[in-house]
């Protein structure tokens, strides 16, 4: 089963290379069996959401992708998708929309935790539009409007809510133009500081997964500068995660030195914050560092 387009890939740790057109696609690669340095090597990989398999043979020094396609089903490493119906809370209009049906650990390895983004956010699935009026929100977010914000809501929507083209499932809406319109829903609900990092944070994984670099580039300074500002006021307990979000933010606007800074301050820091599993994400957080290091800041075996 061959993945068009794709052949001549290089396999090596935790990435594959499309050699013909020189695109280097980032992989998780969680599972590898192989016959072999000059064989055959199957492998599972998450990228942006989903899971995929594949058969990289290796002859002659040359590596050849003999398939690579979609994982659609997996007993331990496949996370699967349920279809509800939600009545929206601006039209009432009921929408069929994808939850979760189950997923494993595993999810928090993808790439992009890099950017302090983790699944569902990475998937076409995490934002829900209605079908009629538009209301765009997150998925956990948009059964949970405030009655008192919904005349509101329904007048920014007849405004700059509009979708063009014809009615499609929401997921095939460009996920761009319904986190426009729920940037919109937000500024009416009003949110925090470190909900706006998040969003921009997400905004950006997007972004550069469209390849739009300098729109992306934008999101994660915007995202940078309201980490920054959290820390100013932000208690020590909670200071090591953010100085982590700051760090990535950091390295991906174009500040190598200024992302090893952060994460140096964040390394001597114990997450002691009471809303969460204190001790599990401390130590989410300390492997973080250290993944991150050796995958972006290695020079000559200094950090």
């Amino acid at each position: 089963m061959n993945f068009p387009g794709w052949a001549g890939f290089w396999a090596g740790s935790n990435h594959l290379f499309r050699a013909r057109a020189g695109e280097f696609v980032s992989f998780e690669i969680v599972v590898v069996q192989g016959m072999g340095l000059w064989g055959s090597h199957l492998f599972l990989a998450v990228r942006t959401g989903k899971v995929y398999f594949g058969c990289v043979s290796f002859a002659a020094g040359r590596a050849h992708c003999i398939g690579f396609a979609p994982w659609r089903q997996s007993a331990g490493l496949s996370s699967t998708w349920v279809d509800v119906e939600v009545t929206c809370p601006v039209c009432a209009t009921v929408n069929v929309f994808k939850a979760p049906g189950s997923f494993g650990s595993y999810v928090y390895r993808e790439p992009s935790r890099y950017q302090y983004v983790f699944w569902p956010a990475t998937t076409d699935f995490f934002v829900y539009t209605c079908r009629r009026c538009h209301l765009s929100t997150a998925m956990l977010d948009f059964e949970d409007i405030p009655p008192d914000k919904i005349t509101a809501l329904a007048a920014m929507l007849e405004r700059e809510g509009a979708i063009g083209g014809a009615v499609v499932p929401y997921f095939e809406i460009p996920v761009l133009t319904r986190l426009d319109i729920a940037r919109k829903v937000y500024d009416v609900l009003g949110r925090d500081e470190v909900f706006w990092c998040e969003f921009e944070r997400i905004t950006g994984y997007h972004l550069a997964e469209l390849g739009q670099s300098k729109h992306a580039h934008a999101a994660r300074e915007r995202a940078l500068m309201l980490a920054e500002g959290l820390l100013e006021t932000e208690t020590s307990a909670t200071a090591k995660e953010t100085l982590i979000i700051v760090g990535t933010m950091r390295f991906f606007t174009g500040d190598p030195s200024g992302a090893r800074a952060a994460l140096a301050d964040a390394s001597k820091r114990t997450f002691t914050g009471a809303d969460r599993d204190a001790a599990g994400l401390d130590e989410f957080l300390t492997q973080l560092i250290h993944d991150f290091r050796q995958r972006f800041l290695k020079e000559s075996g200094q950090f």
